[in-house]
């Protein structure tokens, strides 16, 4: 499984959706894991920092 942090969007590379913001970086790999035990997208998903919004988290998803 893949998670990681990156300032900018452009940090997740091709084939990654944006799927959702959350509150905290343990929410949004929480969300991700459980998105990824439902087959809802693959192991590989990123949890970045939004940049517009200091203690905002992206969730990048590959499907």
């Amino acid at each position: 499984m893949l998670l990681g942090t990156a300032s900018t969007a452009s940090a997740t590379g091709p084939g990654f959706y944006l799927r959702s913001h959350h509150a905290s970086l343990a929410e949004c790999q929480a969300v991700g894991n459980a998105g990824a035990d439902n087959a809802l997208w693959s192991r590989v998903f990123i949890c970045n920092p939004f940049a517009g919004k200091p203690g905002v988290y992206e969730l990048w998803v590959r499907y």
